[in-house]
């Protein structure tokens, strides 16, 4: 196992003044907005994926007296990191879809705060061979004089397994790795909004698995969730109308597909949305990956928001996640000249093409356009990780929008 340590004992911070009386400046007031702030921050800095991209958060949020140490025990300053990206060239590799996987904040009174957490990228060599790279660290923000600075960083690099030395599952955002005091304890703490994504399974032609809806819709939800800050993650449904089980229509031609009616469909949403009120949720968010899901959760949202509302309880569907990405979607594509996705093609296969850090659910040597014969109707081979970043990024920013809207909006 390869290990990377870059770090600073926390001893020094005894040796840097921590002003109380330090004037606010441009930085959020409250723990929740200055939580999300950093880890804004942190994601930046994750999502780097070239060395001017590196440089410019390095310069935006590394404090001028930062001090780490590399992965052989040298000390760097931040002008040194600085120097040492300018010198990075393409002889190292490409930095492909770094993503950052999952991140928390404890705070240590108002002007330190400790984030740690996960994140991984897709490393290309000059040769062209590809590999995960995973990497848990701990970073140290100070603030002074108004604005919050990472004094000193630790970061692991390991194969997947190091996973392990992250903390424990109980501050997952998904209700099914937690107990039930767990559930209890995150409502009374001011996690109140609750999160339904159905997926489907369905084929998505040769080059792509079954799984694509839901493996999308576990991402984006939990992403979701970080955002929002006040949230958790029910199971994701794994199954929805996909085609006549009889007559073999749409999906259910090939093997593999799995299709409930609408009326089982919207049964099982209304139901999962009672237990998460019962849980005591106060709003409960309904949405979904696919286009066979949409009417059944606009539906099941309308009778319970109108059957709970008048208790101070409200359920919303969330069409923006899925209708306004792929307007978004279909803008970027057509100012490209691009073939526009209709199924399995340019967007869906990006997407999970980003997610997929280890090749697991595209068969690159499958990839072709198709006019629905095979399952796909679209040009796969146009597909990238890095498209399937900008398209996620869509899905999570118009859900967490819309969700806000609704949820200030009714309070």
């Amino acid at each position: 196992m390869q290990i990377h340590l870059r770090w600073i004992a926390i001893v020094l911070l005894s040796a840097v003044g921590i002003g109380a009386c330090a004037q606010e400046v441009n930085t959020p007031k409250d723990k929740d907005a200055v939580a999300k702030f950093l880890i804004e921050m942190e994601r930046q800095w994750s999502e780097a994926a070239t060395p001017a991209e590196e440089i410019s958060v390095v310069k935006k949020i590394f404090a001028d007296d930062f001090l780490g140490t590399d992965k052989d025990g040298t000390l760097y300053t931040k002008a040194e990191k600085i120097e040492k990206e300018k010198a990075r060239s393409a002889s190292e590799g490409e930095v492909l879809s770094p993503r950052l996987d999952d991140v928390k904040v404890r705070f240590f009174g108002d002007n330190l705060a400790v984030l740690y957490g996960r994140e991984s990228s897709i490393r290309k060599s000059k040769g062209g061979k590809e590999h995960t790279r995973w990497v848990v660290w701990t970073d140290t923000w100070l603030k002074r004089d108004g604005h919050w600075q990472i004094i000193a960083v630790q970061d692991m690099v390991a194969q997947p397994g190091a996973a392990s030395a992250l903390p424990a599952q109980s501050e997952s955002a998904l209700i099914e790795d937690l107990t039930w005091t767990e559930v209890r304890d995150a409502i009374a703490a001011g996690k109140t909004t609750a999160i339904y994504y159905a997926g489907s399974t369905e084929q998505n032609g040769p080059h792509m698995a079954l799984g694509k809806h839901n493996f999308i819709a576990r991402y984006v939800s939990q992403r979701v969730a970080e955002e929002l800050g006040n949230a958790l993650v029910y199971p994701i449904m794994p199954f929805g109308p996909t085609g006549d089980i009889a007559t073999k229509t749409d999906h259910m031609r090939f093997p593999g597909s799995v299709s409930v009616s609408q009326d089982t469909f919207g049964a099982v949403a209304r139901e999962v949305a009672l237990s998460a009120i019962a849980a005591g949720f106060k709003n409960v968010v309904l949405m979904g990956d696919h286009g066979g899901d949409q009417e059944a959760l606009k539906t099941v949202a309308g009778g319970l928001d109108n059957e709970w509302s008048p208790k101070g309880i409200h359920v919303r569907y969330i069409p923006d996640l899925y209708y306004k990405e792929k307007e978004q979607m279909r803008e970027y594509l057509t100012k490209r000249n691009m073939a526009i996705d209709q199924h399995a093609g340019i967007d869906d296969t990006s997407e999970v093409m980003f997610i997929d850090t280890d090749g697991k659910w595209i068969r690159k040597d499958k990839l072709a356009p198709d006019n629905g014969k095979m399952g796909v109707e679209g040009d796969p081979t146009q597909a990238s990780a890095e498209l399937g970043r900008m398209f996620i990024e869509f899905k999570i920013q118009d859900a967490v929008a819309q969700i806000r809207g609704l949820v200030e909006g009714r309070k």
